[in-house]
């Protein structure tokens, strides 16, 4: 990660960049102090918009005269909004330390930083935040779909598997090292079939019947995004979305792992299971009034009741009921049942729709 990142830093501009962000991390590990200092910032005339700079572990300050304070203790004191220019910045790594030196700006005076670190991390990005485009389709993701075929060669063919469904249907997969070819199959004969480039999800066994007289079955073509198919009509609904920006050069970002669905007829609401990957399980639950057009805007029940993530509860759905959803919630304590109602459900779903409105019209 070092080697990459220096090499990121030392192939950009940073000069003159304007700051954004600035956090500073202080934490005790086997009887060690600790500290990161983030920095995130807006290139000037770059093919990349943003960019991030982290440094931490046994952060030393070098000392001089111009150089009285310790550079956590500096940074804490600025404030972003009144306008902060990297003026200058330098990172050179000798002896397996990285000595940095900053220069900092805003309207009053100029401050100089100089400290060494263990270990920096940087990244670009084109843009911040989450990106709910669907890349489904897109030039981009048939391109990358088209370089990954390969992946379906016969030498890399493990075993064949059928789900049974209700009403006579059932799903063949023909499964691969890394992807499967599956049939929708109504009495034997298939019906629908897709491509999926993912190894990890497992079939779904049941459909959901939906308020609308419809039955839909829920599948992956990817490990992100999710798919629906009209049973009645084999109209088909794939939703992949660009999600967080990645510098692998791949058409999607990070994004939520789906990996149960959970449909309430009475609200046309639906709650997934799933998780970011390597986090804890939560639960994302969003509008499922139009299953092939459905509103992909998720708010997170985890977020909502640890909105300062200081438990890191792992939350699994439980049920849906008259007062709400209730999910389980394990913690280092135990487990504990906890119900979000309906009102406070909607009013998280308006309140984000809201927040959306004005992200497109801030880009």
């Amino acid at each position: 990660m070092g080697i990459k990142s220096l090499e990121f830093f030392k192939s950009n501009n940073f000069a003159n960049s304007i700051i954004t962000g600035i956090s500073v991390t202080n934490w005790d590990m086997d009887n060690e102090k600790y500290c990161s200092i983030g920095i995130e910032g807006d290139f000037v005339n770059n093919v990349l918009r943003h960019y991030d700079l982290v440094f931490t572990h046994r952060i030393k300050s070098q000392k001089t005269k111009k150089h009285d304070r310790s550079p956590e203790a500096l940074l804490k004191n600025f404030d972003t909004r009144n306008g902060i220019v990297l003026a200058d910045v330098s990172i050179d790594k000798r002896f397996k330390k990285y000595y940095v030196k900053m220069k900092l700006k805003d309207k009053e005076r100029l401050y100089r930083l100089s400290f060494k670190c263990d270990i920096f991390f940087a990244q670009g990005l084109h843009y911040r935040g989450f990106d709910y485009t669907n890349v489904f389709g897109s030039p981009e993701y048939l391109r990358w779909t088209e370089s990954g075929n390969c992946v379906f060669d016969e030498k890399y063919f493990e075993k064949e598997e059928e789900t049974v469904l209700p009403d006579g249907y059932t799903l063949y997969e023909k499964k691969y090292l890394n992807g499967s070819k599956s049939e929708l199959r109504k009495n034997g004969q298939c019906i629908y079939a897709y491509t999926s480039y993912d190894h990890r999800h497992r079939a779904y066994n049941e459909f959901i019947c939906h308020s609308n007289g419809h039955r839909y079955y829920p599948f992956h073509t990817d490990l992100y995004g999710i798919s629906y198919i009209d049973i009645d009509t084999l109209a088909v609904f794939n939703y992949i979305p660009r999600g967080y920006d990645n510098n692998h050069n791949l058409p999607t970002g990070e994004s939520f792992i789906i990996l149960s669905v959970h449909y309430d007829s009475r609200t046309d609401l639906i709650a997934y299971n799933g998780c970011y990957w390597c986090d804890a399980f939560d639960i994302r639950v969003g509008p499922f009034d139009d299953p092939l057009n459905f509103d992909p805007h998720l708010i997170s029940v985890s977020e909502y009741l640890d909105p300062e993530r200081e438990e890191l509860p792992e939350i699994y759905f439980e049920s849906w009921d008259e007062d709400g959803l209730s999910v389980k919630c394990k913690t280092d304590d135990g487990e504990e049942i906890k119900t979000i109602t309906l009102s406070v459900l909607n009013n998280e779903i308006e309140k984000l729709n809201k927040q959306e409105i004005i992200n497109q019209t801030n880009p």
